[in-house]
Order: C-alpha cells, then sequence, then structure tokens
C-alpha cells in the first residue's frame, strides 16, 4: 500500500471555541445519517467533526464527484439545529473570539440558540462522507480505520490540499 495521511482540521482559531464554530456538533442516528448541529451562514467546504465524520457542503461535494479520487461516496446529512452566529468576519488573529458564548461553554453558540429553518435552507444541503472501513486502499484515496481515523492517498492529500487545504491538514501515521 502506498503513503497514506491522517486527516484533521487545520487548527481553528480561539481554541476550542474556534472548533466549535467550524466544525460544529454531529450525530450519529437509529437509520445511520448524520445529524448536524451548527452555526452559519458560513460552512466550511469540507471539515472533520470529532475524529470520524467528514462533511462537505454541496459544491464541495460536486467538486468531490469530479475529482478523480477514488472511494468516495455521499450521504445527505440533516440539518438538525443551524443557528446563526457570523464569526467568518471576526479577527482571527486575536487569541479570544469577538464574542463568548453563554456560560462560556463552547457547545453554547449552538445549543442557546434556536434552530434558523431559513439559515438552514440558505447554507443548502450537507453531506456526510462515507468511507469504507473495508479493502486495503489500494483501490480507492480515502480510507478509514476500524478505529475510525480517516486517512487519505497522497494523490487525497495533494487535491484536498489544493482545493481545501484552508480547512484540512495532513499528518504522517
Amino acid at each position: 500500500m502506498g503513503t497514506f495521511f491522517v486527516v484533521r482540521n487545520a487548527a481553528p482559531p480561539w481554541g476550542d471555541y474556534g472548533e466549535m464554530l467550524v466544525s460544529g456538533m454531529a450525530s450519529r442516528q437509529d437509520d445511520g445519517s448524520i445529524a448536524l448541529e451548527r452555526a452559519g451562514p458560513f460552512v466550511p467546504p469540507i471539515t472533520l467533526i470529532a475524529p470520524d465524520v467528514l462533511v462537505v457542503t454541496d459544491a464541495f461535494r460536486r467538486e468531490l464527484e469530479g475529482s478523480g479520487l477514488r472511494g468516495l461516496s455521499f450521504r445527505g446529512a440533516i440539518r438538525k439545529r443551524i443557528v446563526r452566529v457570523d464569526w467568518r468576519h471576526w479577527d482571527r488573529t486575536k487569541s479570544d473570539p469577538e464574542r463568548y458564548p453563554p456560560d462560556g461553554e463552547p457547545e453554547n453558540y449552538i445549543l442557546r440558540r434556536r434552530h434558523n429553518a431559513a439559515l438552514a435552507h440558505e447554507i443548502g444541503p450537507l453531506w456526510e462522507v462515507v468511507i469504507d472501513t473495508d479493502g486495503d486502499g489500494e483501490s480507492r484515496d480515502v480510507v478509514r480505520t476500524s478505529t475510525g481515523r480517516i486517512f487519505v492517498s497522497e494523490a487525497g492529500r495533494e487535491w484536498l490540499a489544493h482545493n481545501a487545504g484552508e480547512w484540512l491538514q495532513f499528518l504522517e501515521p
């Protein structure tokens, strides 16, 4: 098997606060789908939630489908709670966010706000990247280990770094 790299989110601004604003939260539903709770209106083209849920926007899904990368399929994600926190215009060079959430817990950026259906419609469909744990990786550019870690081939790393390098980093295992 060729060289594969561990996929991680790029370091967000403001530590755990930035991580929550960039990635949000996900929970697996009984039917296997992912329910997302996150801030908008800005959604990065690709983000890793926890160690094993890779989510993409509709536009980025289309780019991935045309990328030639092997081993990718997609399942629609449920936009369970989408809230308006327009953090994208905050100064990301500062060590603290422009505003802290209620009670200081990063999750409260999302959990202390009501779902905004109009905003969910505005951001459009979001997709979980479905990655098998089967096989040896020889015929795929994206693989998942039995522990849930996501790896990409050299070709996958090059394509993702070129098209979404601001949002991801790639580490040698």
